[in-house]
């Protein structure tokens, strides 16, 4: 259901008023309550966060995407029971510094250091990504590294409120547009997944998004700001905030370009055999984890089929791109954005895979494409959603012409 002009002004009025008190009073139950019980603290913090997500001033307030939203955290839930957050090295060094450090002072004097002898950008992500969810462990008194989840999860929730918000206001049909994209992005398990794990790729997304919402406003101060903080996290976060810049805003030419300097800039690094590679690179972007593959069903059973839906959505937008002339502009950007993060996760690969003395072959991949993926999910659901609406916009019309 739409929300009329006049009700939407009196929400803006009412909802952050409430929002505010109801945040305030959440934060400091969950405080309270998580220095008592850790298992009973998340799932509270997660309850919170629910209704928290709710009461936010969406563009579009539907059924669906209430639905979605309790979804998202009842995944969030099911993630805490079973699922191990620390994943790898990365997460168990990020986790490590929890207990490494017997106070907040003694780690921010080793930040400090770090940053003085490598420098803000050079500095290792545990004394960046550590910026953020050490005072967060420190408030909690946790020990746990479950409750990196309700951080994370709250960071998921940010930059999809921005991207809904950029959507409903940039893309063509964007009030059905924007019934879709929403609860689509709460729906998707592989933002639930990473968001549940001790890693600093949702902290990424949510700057990368923040960095991109406040270029299109014309804030560029806070631009510049969020951008440095991603790119600081990850050097290449400046190519899918790029990306989303172009996509939103709808740069054709731009996007080209981009594209054409993109694959110039793989051939010259890494060969013809990396422009070649480029291209499976976008169907690894596209459907990661391999639903293929029973191995990814029995250890990513959601994020699999995640993939398989990613599939199909895609076969859609395929027919939809040959059927509906309207629809091809939008489906070639998608397609050029597609590409140049494809050529951007080459080159990461191909430098991984030299530095360590590996050989670079067809289809070498050199890294964890269903982590790596998630930067670019905005824009994979943002087509998927746009496939769906105007999917619906020509069985309606068409049903009506036959009446």
């Amino acid at each position: 259901m739409n929300i009329s002009p006049a009700a939407r002004i009196t929400t803006c009025k009412v909802f952050p008023s409430v929002l505010l008190y109801f945040l305030i009073s959440s934060a400091i139950t969950c405080v309270v309550i998580f220095r008592v019980d850790e298992s009973l603290g998340f799932l509270l913090s997660i309850l919170l966060m629910t209704i928290a997500s709710m009461l936010l001033n969406w563009e579009s307030r539907s059924h669906f995407l209430m639905i979605s939203i309790c979804y998202f955290g009842l995944i969030k839930i099911l993630f805490f029971l079973t699922l191990d957050p620390i994943t790898g090295p990365d997460a168990t060094r990020y986790y490590a510094q929890t207990f490494r450090f017997g106070d907040l002072d003694s780690f921010f004097t080793a930040v400090v250091n770090d940053i003085q002898r490598n420098g803000f950008f050079n500095a290792t992500s545990y004394s960046q990504y550590g910026l953020v969810y050490m005072p967060f462990y420190s408030l909690l008194n946790a020990e746990s590294p479950q409750a990196i989840a309700i951080l994370n999860g709250a960071f998921i929730i940010m930059v999809i409120y921005l991207w809904g918000k950029l959507g409903s206001e940039f893309m063509p049909d964007n009030s059905k547009y924007a019934k879709m994209v929403v609860p689509l992005l709460f729906f998707s398990s592989s933002l639930s997944y990473w968001s549940s794990t001790f890693l600093k790729d949702s902290l990424s997304l949510m700057l990368g998004g923040c960095a991109c919402y406040f270029m299109i406003r014309k804030k560029y101060v806070r631009c510049l700001l969020f951008a440095a903080l991603a790119i600081a996290l990850r050097p290449y976060a400046v190519a899918y905030i790029f990306c989303y810049w172009v996509f939103i805003k709808r740069k054709y030419k731009t996007a080209l370009a981009a594209t054409l300097l993109s694959l110039a800039w793989t051939l010259k690094t890494a060969g013809i055999l990396g422009v070649i590679n480029a291209f499976p690179m976008s169907a690894r972007i596209l459907i990661s984890p391999n639903p293929l593959s029973m191995e990814n069903w029995s250890n990513f059973f959601l994020p699999t089929i995640e993939s398989f839906f990613t599939a199909l959505i895609l076969l859609f937008s395929v027919i939809n791109f040959c059927l509906n002339r309207d629809t091809r502009s939008t489906y070639c950007l998608f397609g050029l954005t597609l590409l140049i993060y494809a050529c951007v996760l080459t080159l990461v690969g191909h430098s991984n895979l030299m530095y360590r003395d590996m050989g670079y072959e067809f289809l070498s991949g050199g890294d964890d494409m269903f982590r790596k993926k998630l930067p670019f999910i905005l824009i994979i659901y943002s087509a998927g959603a746009y496939t769906l609406s105007t999917f619906r916009i020509k069985i309606q019309s068409n049903f009506r012409l036959n009446k």
